[in-house]
């Protein structure tokens, strides 16, 4: 081609020409083959017009071949006419004299790589472009879409902090007698007499693992990715249940529902509201304000079941006239329900009909992580090694001490409002 250049006009005109050859093959489904051949081209053009003057107009020339270059490369020729079976790619690469060579040698040795690109074969369904055809199994999808585990974490509503021993003793107030008072300059000093318990919580373990041929974790590019992110939703799952309503057998940690003081008729409260006129929301102030006469704790977490949460939300707050002109139950533009000043969380956790009601400070309760979160793997182990396995492991150690358990209240709404109300 270069016998017949003689000025950097007719380079560009025939290199041009040769540039508009390619984007008619784009158009047909050129091959990365073609696409090749025009880099070989420029580069000999190079070699032999090495003048100055010539440079600039080859890099720019050079520069739309490689643009065109890639997109020869992510162009899809499923469909096209000239697109070729897998049969005829393999049969490419063992008719080359490399494969000939291993092959005629009854395959001693390291295998050759045959370097098949999957954008020049016809994926369609099998027979669409002749019987030899194959279909794609899978596409690499980069963001896996599941459901969500819950609707919220638990981490973003207790304290959460992290401890560097795997057991914590603390003292747990049982009584306090008050006799701190007013006193005459020389009068005796009054008692106060304190009573408390002294209280191990140990870290608990929240473990899993699962096992992954190595070779879907070089082809699945998200599999990691999914694993770690699976994982995660299945521990922010367990977490809450555990720290919600654990039963302490076990392994389990001692959840703050199984620690809170039960609803208890008091004369106070009992048949105050006249008959016909008592609601849910009621009940649940009913508690908040035992929970304040009995332990001096006002509380500012309410939490109750799916259910229940639709219970509350469509009692109606003016069935009377309320000394002060307030809604009882309201929400915010983010959906977030206060009822009383208390924010209003849904738990499957919590039985219907129930609320557990109390205060979230860092004096009453604490989510502690004895080294945090950890998401390992490994083909250590010998079975897995020579399985090609790879091994991914979640665990996290964690401490749940609930440093005044008499800071919540639970009950059932339906007891608690029968209690109330006049008969």
């Amino acid at each position: 081609m270069a016998d017949t250049i003689k000025t950097p006009e007719e380079l560009a005109k025939e290199i041009n020409e040769a540039l508009s050859g390619i984007r008619d093959m784009i158009k047909k489904s050129a091959t990365k083959e073609e696409a090749e051949a025009l880099k070989d081209d420029i580069a000999k053009l190079r070699n032999e017009f090495p003048q100055e003057e010539y440079a600039d107009k080859i890099d720019s020339i050079e520069q739309s071949v490689k643009e065109l270059s890639n997109k020869v490369k992510n162009v899809s020729i499923v469909g096209m006419p000239n697109g070729v079976t897998l049969r005829d790619r393999i049969k490419e690469q063992l008719e080359t004299e490399t494969w000939q060579k291993h092959l005629k040698n009854r395959a001693e040795g390291e295998s050759p790589i045959a370097n098949i690109e999957t954008k020049d074969i016809n994926w369609g369904a099998a027979g669409a472009n002749g019987t030899n055809d194959v279909v794609q199994n899978a596409m690499p999808f980069l963001v896996p879409q599941y459901p969500f585990e819950e609707p919220f974490d638990v981490r973003s509503v207790f304290p959460v902090g992290s401890i560097d021993t795997g057991s914590l003793d603390y003292p747990q107030e049982l009584l306090y007698t008050d006799g701190m008072g007013m006193l005459a300059e020389t009068g005796g000093s009054s008692e106060t007499s304190i009573t408390f318990q002294m209280v191990t919580e140990n870290a608990h373990r929240i473990a899993t693992f699962a096992e992954v041929s190595r070779r879907a974790l070089r082809n699945t590019t998200w599999l990691s990715a999914y694993l770690a992110n699976r994982f995660m939703e299945k521990f922010v799952k367990l977490l809450n249940t555990q720290s919600l309503v654990g039963d302490d057998t076990g392994e389990n940690l001692n959840g703050v529902y199984n620690q809170a003081t039960a609803y208890a008729a008091a004369g106070a409260f009992t048949d105050t509201i006249p008959s016909g006129e008592s609601t849910l929301i009621d009940a649940v102030i009913a508690m908040k304000s035992q929970l304040y006469d009995t332990a001096n704790v006002m509380a500012n977490v309410c939490m109750v079941s799916p259910v229940t949460h639709y219970q509350l939300t469509v009692q109606k707050t003016t069935t009377r006239e309320y000394a002060y002109e307030q809604q009882l139950a309201q929400v915010d533009s983010m959906g977030m329900w206060r009822i009383n000043g208390m924010t209003l969380i849904m738990s499957k956790d919590i039985p219907d009909g129930e609320a557990l009601i109390g205060l979230v400070a860092p004096t009453v309760l604490e989510l502690l992580f004895n080294g945090g979160l950890d998401m390992s793997t490994t083909q250590s182990h010998a079975s897995n090694f020579i399985g090609s396995i790879v091994a991914f492991r979640f665990e996290a150690d964690v401490l749940f001490p609930v440093y005044r358990p008499y800071a919540w209240i639970k009950g059932d709404l339906a007891t608690v409002q029968d209690d109330i109300t006049a008969a």
